[in-house]
């Protein structure tokens, strides 16, 4: 059996939720869930269907991965930097300041929307639609700063 890369096993198969094993798992408690599951779902006896094929092959895949230490210590490394990238994603946008409409200037003739200067030069953009919708967020034109704006409705 040839030990797989870590980038074996696609973002959707994580190779220890795969063998039902913690991370922190030994290398016994590794081949034996591999052993269990192998048994459990080889074809010979959970029989010949579509499904099982390719629920072998994730099991061997994951087993493949995890059972070398090298190449278990990648996949490690790989799975940190999806969770982080992950986190990050999730997080929600940071804002910088808190900002009342009366300091931002009404543009166009009739006002289109209202605007107040960044430090970096550029402007926060508040059309009227998004007044009118009640979305108080908003990002400079120029950097990804983003303000509250507060008003009374």
């Amino acid at each position: 059996m040839t030990t797989a890369s870590p980038a074996a096993m696609s973002a959707a198969d994580d190779a220890y939720a795969v063998l039902g094993v913690a991370p922190s798992a030994s290398d016994a408690e590794i081949r034996t869930a591999y052993l269990r599951l192998a048994r459990m779902h080889h074809p010979d006896k959970a029989g010949a269907g579509d499904d099982s094929a390719a629920h072998i092959q994730r099991i061997v895949r994951a087993y493949e991965v995890l059972r070398d230490a090298d190449a278990r210590a990648a996949y490690d490394g790989q799975r940190m930097k999806a969770q982080q990238a992950h986190a990050l994603r999730m997080r929600p946008p940071r804002i910088a300041d808190t900002l009342d409409l009366d300091a931002f200037d009404a543009e166009g003739a009739p006002p289109t929307h209202f605007s107040y200067p960044c430090r970096c030069g550029q402007s926060y953009i508040l059309p009227l639609e998004q007044v009118a919708q009640g979305q108080h967020d908003v990002t400079c034109t120029g950097c990804s700063e983003r303000v509250h704006v507060v008003w009374d409705d």
